[in-house]
């Protein structure tokens, strides 16, 4: 019996510092992925017309250190599912509208090592009207525009371009409708 015993403890004892050995084991070194490997969504673009500011839906990004291997423009306007569940913005006739697509550089990186909150400017914004299935562009100064004066249902497009630090296009929608 007492070798039972004893077996038995010396059994656990081996088990037991296997166990705490293996937990005390280093992880494997990774390399952490750079910002493109991740492919962090851009920072959300708002149109602001009035006292009201609105997110605008994500179509597509590209996020590349090569900025000509991002698509400059979209091949087709965007499906009617990029608008479903959001309804259409109420705008006024003549209303202007502006476009903010800056971002936090930690909310789009993920590196919040960095004590000092640094913004994610784009350098350029540019605004397309789809007219008869083709993207024409809309007149932008300081990132604001002026909507139609006449009553009905329009589907923009507003393309952001990274060409700083990190380097990227975006692009987003949305669909107005003028009222009085």
């Amino acid at each position: 019996m007492k070798k039972i015993i004893i077996l038995l403890c010396s059994l656990l004892l081996i088990v037991g510092c296997q166990r705490e050995q293996v937990e005390q084991e280093e992880p494997i070194d990774q390399e952490e992925p750079t910002f493109y490997e991740r492919n962090m969504n851009p920072p959300p673009a708002v149109l602001t017309t009035g006292d009201r500011g609105v997110m605008l839906p994500l179509v597509s990004y590209c996020w590349n250190p090569d900025l000509r291997q991002c698509p400059a423009t979209l091949s087709a306007p965007p499906e009617q599912a990029v608008f479903d569940g959001v309804s259409a913005i109420r705008i006024k006739p003549n209303e202007e509208g502006h476009i903010n697509a800056t971002g936090l550089e930690e909310a789009i990186t993920g590196n919040s090592n960095n004590t000092e909150e640094k913004l994610l400017f784009p350098s350029k914004v540019e605004v397309f009207k789809v007219v008869d299935g083709q993207l024409e562009s809309v007149e932008l100064k300081d990132n604001s525009f002026m909507f139609p004066n006449q009553k009905g249902r329009y589907t923009y497009v507003i393309k952001v371009t990274y060409d700083n630090e990190w380097k990227g296009i975006a692009f987003h929608a949305f669909q107005g409708m003028v009222i009085e």
